[in-house]
Order: structure tokens, then sequence, then C-alpha cells
């Protein structure tokens, strides 16, 4: 079978995570004797092309419509996966696929939606954060105001951000019926705000799957007193102020147990050195940037993983890290959470927004090994539900169902 992924910019297994999420698949892919191509927009890095995942890549520009016809007929594509979320691309994809499915009946095509489907119009920093960024060096002063602006009208016009989305989300199903989602519990919320009364039959829910291929038992004795950050050092999405806050109060009501252990923080971003100042003049003590690395050995080491998002669509760090016997504490704050952690036997699950709930749970946590151990490893068993061969299988009886 020959497969194409579409998507905004080019793939690179360190890079993003729709991006790690194509080339991840497409080794799967290729090891099951498939043949694999990748059309996007965005080129990141010239000098890492080609890819050796793909038989063929192309960087779309001009005419999509006859770039893309030309190079599904030419390659003999048998199956279309479509990743794009940019709302420009997706606006020149989307009518063009449709057109294209008339004139290459031979082939299947699926749109592929990385996100969560709630809470999008809730993305936004706080007020105050935003004034953190505009008196940053790191951020450009018209981009702040552009995005506070934008955060201020959401707040204050919620019904026309209602009709925004209905917009936004109602041009991919009716472009293309064969949607796929990340969760199940996905599509009454993407129905919900494309303004659709039923769910239409033909969507479907795979999830992603693991990236580390890790080939021997994670030493559970090994483990280090280090709490665990993975993710893109921005606010919009990562909330990691609140993951700081919850720290400094775990700092000063259990000093004793909080006592030996740090909190690392891995990635890099633009509101990097605004946590940074923020760690500083708070006095936050035993706190890391580690900056952009190899998470995997991070993994390895850590005990506690922190999520705190606004929302995620089905976030891989957090596969990793029950991969690697790292217990997660989640906010419940998007859907697929459920599909990944069980309350109370691989990780905790604490109710949006509720501080001291988190933290009771992490000092919990912190401070009693014995159930630490027996998660984690809880984990490392059920993290297996998504190696890679086992989402390949999926996706092939997706394709055989179209």
């Amino acid at each position: 079978m020959n497969i194409l992924f579409i998507s905004d910019r080019q793939a690179l297994p360190t890079f993003g995570g729709i991006e790690r999420v194509i080339c991840n698949l497409a080794r799967q892919f290729k090891g099951d004797g498939h043949e694999c191509f990748h059309a996007f927009f965005s080129l990141i890095d010239d000098k890492q092309l080609p890819n050796p995942l793909f038989k063929k890549e192309l960087v779309l520009s001009g005419s999509i419509l006859d770039e893309l016809e030309r190079f599904i007929v030419s390659n003999k594509i048998d199956f279309v996966i479509n990743n794009c979320i940019v709302k420009n691309n997706i606006k020149q994809i989307m009518p063009s696929l449709k057109l294209l499915k008339a004139n290459t009946p031979n082939t299947k095509y699926c749109f592929l939606y990385h996100n969560s489907c709630v809470g999008a119009e809730r993305l936004h920093c706080s007020y105050g954060f935003y004034l953190k960024r505009f008196l940053s060096k790191s951020w450009n002063k018209s981009d702040v105001l552009k995005d506070a602006t934008k955060a201020i009208v959401f707040d204050t016009f919620p019904h026309l951000v209602k009709l925004y989305f209905r917009k936004k989300y109602r041009r991919i199903p009716d472009n293309e019926p064969n949607l796929v989602l990340l969760s199940e519990h996905y599509k009454p919320n993407f129905a919900n705000i494309a303004g659709l009364k039923t769910i239409p039959p033909r969507w479907h829910a795979i999830g992603n799957s693991l990236c580390f291929d890790i080939k021997e038992d994670v030493v559970l004795e090994a483990k280090e007193k280090i709490l665990l950050l993975v993710a893109r050092i921005e606010e919009d999405h990562k909330r990691i102020s609140k993951a700081l806050e919850i720290w400094d109060v775990v700092q000063k009501k259990a000093p004793d147990v909080a006592q030996g252990w740090n909190f690392v923080i891995v990635g890099n971003g633009k509101d990097k050195p605004i946590y940074e100042d923020i760690v500083k003049k708070g006095h936050i003590p035993n706190v890391t940037f580690a900056g952009w690395q190899d998470p995997l050995p991070f993994y390895l080491k850590a005990s506690i993983f922190i999520m705190v998002s606004i929302t995620e669509g089905f976030p891989m760090t957090l596969m990793e890290a029950k991969q690697c016997g790292c217990v997660p504490i989640v906010y419940d704050s998007f859907g697929s959470l459920h599909d990944v952690v069980e309350d109370g036997v691989d990780g905790c699950i604490v109710r949006n927004n509720d501080k001291d709930a988190y933290v009771t749970h992490l000092v919990s946590l912190m401070q009693n090994d014995a159930l630490r151990n027996i998660m984690a490893q809880n984990g490392i068993v059920s993290a297996q539900r998504f190696s890679v061969d086992k989402v390949a299988r999926e996706w092939y009886a997706y394709y055989e169902s179209l």
C-alpha cells in the first residue's frame, strides 16, 4: 500500500507533536512493507531532506489541486491521511481534496484531527501573563497586543466566538466525511462545536502511539526524587505557571516531604525567560530549566510526571512518562486523559484547576515510595496498549473499512 501524509510542516522525528506522530507511523508502515510519502507546506530544515522514511516528499506551493493530483496519480497513492490544522492550510487543502476524490476514485482519504475539539476558545493566557510577555524581551510587543486583544474579544463576546469556531470546525466534515479523532470522547465535542445534531457514522477514533523503543526493563530502584514536566515552554496551552505555583505550595506546606526533591522542566519556548523570572522573584527553590534535550533520560530518572495543560489532544509525553515508570499527575482538562490514565492505578487524575487537590495528591505520591512504585509498574504495563504496532493495526483495519 502507498500512503500519503499531508501536513502543515516538514516531518522531523524530534520536532513537534504532529510531526513526531507522522514519523512514528511512517516508520512502522514502512517496516510492515508499505511505501510512505509526504506532502507539506512549510520547510523546517532543508538539510534534513530527503527524509529516509518517505519514498518521495513534496513541498506544496502554487496550485495545490494540480500538484497533489499529479503526485497522487504518479505515485499510485492508495491512502491519504490529511493532518493539516493551520487555518490557512485547511482552507486551501480541504476543497482541493474534495475535488481530488472525484478525480482519483481508487484512492481512499481521511482527515486526522490532532486536537481535543474542546476548549479552543479558552486557549489564551491570563491578562497578567500577557503583561509579563509585553515586558519581556523574548516577545514581539505587537504580537502580544494582538493576542491579548483576541483574548479580550473571546471573553467579551462568547456568542461570536461560538459562531467562529462552528464555522472553523464545520469546514472539516463538510469537505471530508472520513474524520479520525484521537479519542471517542472527542466525537460529541466535535459534533457539538460544529453544530451537528448527530455524530456522523463515518467518524472514527485512533489514538497516538508510543515513540520510544526501550529495549531494557525500566529500573524503578534507579529512580530519583525528580518531578518532571516535558513540554513546549509557552503558557497558552501548557500553563507552566500553574505547575510552578503548585511546586511553590508544596515547598511551603510540606517542606519535610519536599526536601531532596527537584522540579525539572524539559523543553524550550519564548516564555522560558518569564518562567525563570517567576522562579527567581518568587524564590521558588529546586527548579531546573533543562532546555530542549532528548527527554528519554529524564523520563527514566524521574519519579513523577507533572501535567497541568489547559487541554491536550492525545499527549505522547503522558504515554512516554508511563512507559518509563514516571507516575503522572494530571489535571482533568481533556477527554483522552481517561484513555491513557486509570486514576489511582497508574496515575492520578485531579479535578481541573483544583490546586489544593493537586498539591495533596503530589505530596502523597512524593512521600509514599511503595504506592509510587506500584503505580509506576502498572503504568509500564498499561502503556503497551499504545505500542506503535498495535496502533498501526488500527489504521490498517480502518483503511479496509473505508
